[in-house]
């Protein structure tokens, strides 16, 4: 659904059976982030990584139901490759949320609906832990050969 301005919107059922609207109003999200592998051994590899998450949920149309802020990711995880067909991975993110203020006492935030005004602040943290089995159903290419230029003695 669009509201009047041709932004989206989204409409749920609220209590009662009215609707209820919710106005998005974001700007661009924006995603950095730098990660590295180290192969530790033929049967081990290493992943480490940080990133940087831009919301587009500015202040000004931050509600309770999304309140969603800038936040710093920290990740690491690992390969054990136990045969050519068979490896597990693990890996580990924790995700740090700027401290988030809400404020819906003006027109200027969408929600506002001009009686109730709200302002409270949100403060939270986030951890994805993933494990996967890995099972490999064609056969790996061999490795390639090394070509030198130079004879050994």
């Amino acid at each position: 659904m669009l509201q009047p301005n041709g932004l989206p919107a989204l409409v749920l059922n609220g209590l009662g059976g009215g609707a209820v609207t919710i106005p998005f109003q974001y700007k661009d999200g924006w995603f950095f982030s730098l990660g590295a592998e180290y192969q530790w051994d033929p049967k081990i590899a290493l992943r480490a990584g940080i990133a940087y998450e831009k919301s587009p949920i500015s202040d000004d149309v931050r509600i309770p139901v999304l309140p969603d802020n800038d936040r710093f990711w920290l990740s690491g995880g690992f390969t054990y490759k136990y045969s050519e067909k068979i490896s597990f991975d693990f890996a580990y993110s924790h995700i740090f949320v700027k401290s988030t203020p809400i404020s819906i006492v003006s027109a200027a935030n969408p929600s506002f609906n001009g009686a109730v005004a709200y302002t409270g602040s949100v403060d939270s943290h986030i951890d994805i832990v993933s494990v996967a089995l890995k099972y490999r159903w064609d056969d790996p290419a061999p490795a390639p050969t090394k070509v030198g230029y130079f004879k050994a003695k």
